[in-house]
């Protein structure tokens, strides 16, 4: 997953900012940065969960109900 389709899926159908993205996934700011601008790869794990919520037009509310409180 590129920086672009990081950043599309996080504010355009998340509608998250970065520090809310940075929050929800438990991910760094840094790290949330380093996505955004293409100065890290997405995680693996962290592109196939954004990918699936895309897929099924989950928002955040829903996602996290689905996966749960940790």
């Amino acid at each position: 997953m590129t920086g672009k389709q990081y950043t599309v899926i996080i504010e355009d159908h998340l509608g998250l900012n970065h520090v809310q993205a940075a929050h929800w996934l438990g991910i760094t700011m840094r790290t949330e940065y380093a996505y955004k601008n293409g100065r890290a790869r997405v995680s693996h794990h962290v592109a196939r969960l954004l990918l699936l919520i895309e897929h099924f037009k989950l928002t955040p509310e829903q996602a996290s109900k689905i996966w749960g409180d940790e």
